[in-house]
C-alpha cells in the first residue's frame, strides 16, 4: 500500500515525507509476521529510520533462512544491497553457501572501494582459509584506496 500512497523520498533537497512504515514495521515485528520480501526491501528502505526498525530483525532473521540470504545475495547482485549490510552479516558469521561466499568474495575486486572494505569481513574463518586470506591481504595492501589498505593492514597485524 505505501509504496503506492507515501509521497517519493525527494533526491536533492526539500523535506523528506513522513512515513508511518517504521511503526508499521514494529508491529508487525512484534506480531512475528514481517515477511522475508518486506523484511528485505525496509532493509534498504530510503528511510533510514525503516532501515533502522528493519535492521536487527534482518541480521537476526539471516541465519535462520536460507530463502532470505538467497534473496539479499540476489539484491546484492542486482546492486540493491547496501556494503554496511555485507560486513555486518559477515561480522555475525551468517551461514552463507560456497557458491555466496564465491560471490562475495568477488566484492574484493569491486570497483567502489566502499564495497572492498565491506567485502573484506570475509576474510576470516570460516568463509577464507589461511593461505587465501594471506593471499587477498597481499593483494589488498596495494588497493589504490587509502581506506582498504588500513584495514588490511589492520587484518594483517590480527591475522
Amino acid at each position: 500500500h505505501w509504496s503506492k500512497t507515501e509521497p517519493p523520498r525527494p533526491k536533492g533537497d526539500g523535506r523528506v515525507p513522513d512515513t508511518a512504515r517504521p511503526a508499521i514495521l514494529k508491529a508487525m515485528r512484534r506480531a512475528g509476521v514481517i515477511p522475508d520480501r518486506i523484511l528485505l526491501a525496509a532493509s534498504t528502505d530510503d528511510h533510514g529510520d525503516v532501515r533502522k526498525e528493519a535492521g536487527d530483525e534482518f541480521v537476526a532473521r539471516m541465519p535462520r533462512s536460507e530463502a532470505l540470504r538467497a534473496m539479499w545475495i540476489d539484491a546484492l547482485k542486482a546492486g540493491t544491497a547496501l556494503p554496511h549490510q555485507l560486513s555486518t552479516l559477515l561480522n555475525a558469521d551468517t551461514p552463507f553457501s560456497e557458491e555466496q561466499i564465491t560471490y562475495i568474495k568477488s566484492l574484493l575486486s569491486h570497483e567502489t572501494a566502499e564495497w572492498r572494505r565491506a567485502a573484506m569481513s570475509v576474510l576470516k574463518n570460516p568463509y577464507a582459509a589461511p593461505e587465501e586470506i594471506r593471499d587477498w591481504l597481499a593483494r589488498l595492501l596495494c588497493d589504490a584506496d587509502n581506506k582498504v589498505r588500513d584495514l588490511a593492514i589492520d587484518r594483517q597485524r590480527s591475522a
